[in-house]
Formats: structure tokens, sequence, C-alpha cells
């Protein structure tokens, strides 16, 4: 039964926890709401035995989704091309605020606390 779940799957994700995730904006973007899907249809097969109705639905809809996400996976292939001139980019951004007072380098970081504070944020992995 449902007991078992919890020594079974060892990280558990649902649509629902999803849902609230998206409406409070805690994606970073389409790849990380991509995992917890993926984990979803994963732990639905992983708890449930092959050839039950549950594992048919689940792996129909990780079929279905994996489908549809490699479309957008292929569009982030493309962008990624243009990385070596976003590197550039960087570089040229880096030089610029070495050039910065320490005030004007003060106002820039409050500048993005205030319209971007996920930047601002180390990893955590």
């Amino acid at each position: 039964g449902l007991s078992a779940f919890p020594r079974i799957v060892k990280r558990p994700m649902d649509l629902g926890t999803i849902e609230t995730k998206l409406k409070e904006k805690q994606y970073c973007d389409a790849y990380e709401f991509g995992e917890d899907m993926k984990l979803v249809w994963k732990n639905a097969k992983q708890f449930n035995q092959p050839g039950s109705q549950i594992y048919m639905i689940a792996d129909n809809l990780s079929n279905q989704f994996e489908r549809k996400f490699a479309r957008i996976k292929k569009k982030r292939d493309e962008k990624s091309k243009g990385k070596e001139s976003q590197q550039e980019e960087r570089l040229q951004f880096t030089q610029l605020i070495k050039q910065l007072t320490s005030e004007d380098l003060g106002i820039v970081v409050e500048m993005i606390e205030r319209k971007c504070p996920q930047a601002l944020r180390e990893d955590e992995d």
C-alpha cells in the first residue's frame, strides 16, 4: 500500500506540487520543470507494477511528455550555438564593471537586487 511509498520512492514529486511551484514561479527555467515532470512519471512507474494500469498510464504520459519536451531541448540547443558570443559579452561586461568606482558598483548591485534578485544568489548545487 501507500505506507511503502517513502521506502520505495526516494524523491517524491506530484503534479500538485508542480502546479504550486509554477504558480509561485519557483522554476528558474523549463528544464527544472521538466526534471520534476520526469520524476513524477519515474516515481509512478517505480512504485507500481509493470503492466498495471497506473504504470501503463505513467509510461504513456512520460513518452508523450518526452516527445513534446524534446522540441524545447532542440530550441535550447540551437540557442547554445551563440554561447561563444555570450562569453565575449560577459568578458566585456566584466571589464566595464572593473572600471566602476565602489560607490557606482554599489548602485549597480542594488539595482540588480531590486530587479533580479535571483541573479545574485549562488548556485546551491
